[in-house]
């Protein structure tokens, strides 16, 4: 427009002819992007975020239960040297086991005989959670010449030493199984049901 109004003469009225008449690098790269390509392009991004970020926890979850387990083998393993220098320090002291606890027997239904004690009192001496030792407790008390039973409780077994028709009776009996040692200070005495073979 300048050169329709003015005159230029020369090189640069040349030059400008020339700008005007070739297209610009910059031109060549035009994009149009619609509304429609936009959402795509947005839906896309979000896609591929979602795919990377599951990746990467996965990831992340893999490389941690991997740090766990090899955690838990070196614990296992510290575990079994301190074991094996415990083993080494003191070969003669045994490694203590838990005592098997003995199933509680099926109940039994004390029959009556022309030998059974009868008395409202026993003196109760000690109590197992086991019936075999029960047993051989009540061995022992009769092996010393006093009358002793087992009374089933549950899972507890208590033995008991006589029976008694009053209490004068069960504590005189009492006294002088303490002083003697065959009775605990904690027995007692306690009432009885029914009717036990001694």
């Amino acid at each position: 427009m300048q050169g329709e109004l003015f005159q230029i003469s020369g090189a640069r009225a040349e030059a400008s002819k020339v700008s005007s008449s070739q297209p610009r690098w910059i031109d060549s790269f035009r994009v149009t992007l619609r509304l429609d390509h936009l959402s795509v392009l947005g839906i896309s991004a979000l896609v591929l975020y979602v795919l990377v970020f599951s990746f990467g926890v996965e990831k992340g979850k893999q490389i941690a239960l991997r740090e766990l387990e090899a955690k838990r083998t070196e614990a296992a393993a510290l575990q079994e040297s301190l074991v094996e220098a415990v083993r080494d320090t003191a070969p003669s002291m045994p490694l203590k086991e838990t005592p098997a606890v003995d199933p509680p027997p099926s109940p039994k239904v004390a029959e009556v005989t022309p030998s059974s004690r009868v008395g409202r009192y026993t003196i109760q001496v000690i109590t197992f959670t086991s019936q075999l030792r029960a047993e051989e407790e009540v061995k022992k008390f009769q092996e010393k010449g006093y009358p002793s039973f087992i009374i089933p409780g549950g899972r507890f077994f208590q033995v008991c030493v006589d029976r008694f028709e009053n209490l004068t009776e069960a504590r005189q009996k009492l006294l002088r199984l303490q002083a003697e040692g065959f009775a605990p200070p904690d027995a007692f005495i306690r009432p009885v049901k029914g009717q036990i073979p001694l």
